[in-house]
């Protein structure tokens, strides 16, 4: 396993090389939602994005309160699935699951739902099911 750990390093490092330029900010026109829009337009709905490095993403905002995710690496059969509690506050959703929370800003921009990841930062489009 530990002969593995340079490599991965090395591809994780070079990976983060090769993003493309203004992956990391929202458009110039893009616009934050109000909360009771932000809430209307993801409650009981489900969305999926692909990151620019190729791995999809299901988030399924439940109206319960509980966000379901499914994540699956590119080229692979397997995936990993987990939930958080979900709510929104001013243009971002904000999560909780286990002994960790975050929030994600989101704006729109041509009626398309954009979010920015809390890992790396990187600005996707929330492509409705």
């Amino acid at each position: 396993m530990r002969r593995w750990l340079p490599l991965l390093s090395l591809f994780i490092f070079s990976s983060a090389l090769c993003q493309p330029p203004g992956w990391d900010t929202f458009p110039d026109d893009a616009t934050p939602l109000e909360p009771a829009a932000l809430k209307a337009r993801i409650n009981g709905k489900t969305f999926d994005f692909r990151t620019w490095d190729g791995i999809k993403f299901q988030l399924h905002f439940a109206g319960s309160g509980y966000m379901f995710v499914t994540a699956k690496l590119p080229e692979s059969t397997k995936s990993a699935q987990w939930s958080s509690t979900w709510q929104v506050e001013g243009s971002r959703v904000c999560m909780t699951r286990l002994n960790s929370s975050g929030c994600v800003d989101i704006r729109e921009n041509g009626g398309i739902l954009l979010w920015k990841r809390q890992v790396g930062g990187e600005v996707v489009k929330l492509v409705p099911e």
